[in-house]
């Protein structure tokens, strides 16, 4: 039994097809400030080695009503290309549950001309902020429906799953707008302790 805080405990999710049947990969992933990046060519790349991955041991932090680019490039074993299904979700309301489909935030389709693909992502006012929560990423090469792409939870053969912590945060204004047609103001005392009346 695995124990840890919630947002490390989200259901199963891994390409269980062994060296046989699993020889694709995620081979770098941006999304904003973070980059993941194994390097190697698409096909015939020794690095595609990876059922599941997990950053869980850091936060990454997410800014609300912020746009980020993700970029996923997709890496493969084998010498010949295999479309794959990408799923990104986030637990943007915290009750350690990827609730499809407000929940999945994010979905592509890789092929033999665009096995790099990007796109962007915006994170919405109605998350809940300041408490880590969970991001999960699946690549997948059954492009059709399937639970574990579709729902984000689940075995499949072949691809990988990558799992994070992240925070969403407001950026709160950090200065004051003009401020015109004040004719008297003060603050009092002067000098102060630390509190003050305007």
């Amino acid at each position: 039994v695995r124990r840890g805080e919630g947002y490390e405990c989200y259901c199963f999710s891994a390409a269980t097809g062994g060296t046989a049947h699993d020889s694709s990969d995620i081979g770098a992933f941006t999304f904003g400030p973070f980059v993941m990046n194994r390097k190697g060519p698409h096909l015939l790349n020794p690095a595609a080695t990876h059922s599941h991955t997990s950053y869980v041991g850091s936060i990454l932090d997410l800014y609300v009503d912020t746009t980020y680019t993700v970029g996923l490039y997709h890496v493969l074993r084998s010498k010949e290309h295999a479309d794959a299904k990408v799923t990104l979700f986030m637990d943007y309301n915290n009750n350690h549950n990827y609730d499809a489909p407000d929940e999945r935030v994010w979905t592509a389709y890789t092929s033999s001309s665009d096995w790099y693909i990007t796109s962007s992502v915006k994170i919405p006012d109605v998350v809940i902020s300041d408490v880590p929560t969970g991001m999960r990423l699946i690549l997948n090469n059954n492009t059709g429906p399937n639970a574990a792409s579709d729902d984000g939870c689940g075995a499949y053969t072949s691809g990988e799953t990558i799992d994070f912590v992240v925070r969403f945060n407001h950026a709160w204004t950090a200065g004051v707008g003009s401020i015109s047609n004040i004719e008297n103001l003060m603050m009092y005392p002067n000098p102060s302790d630390g509190k003050f009346k305007v």
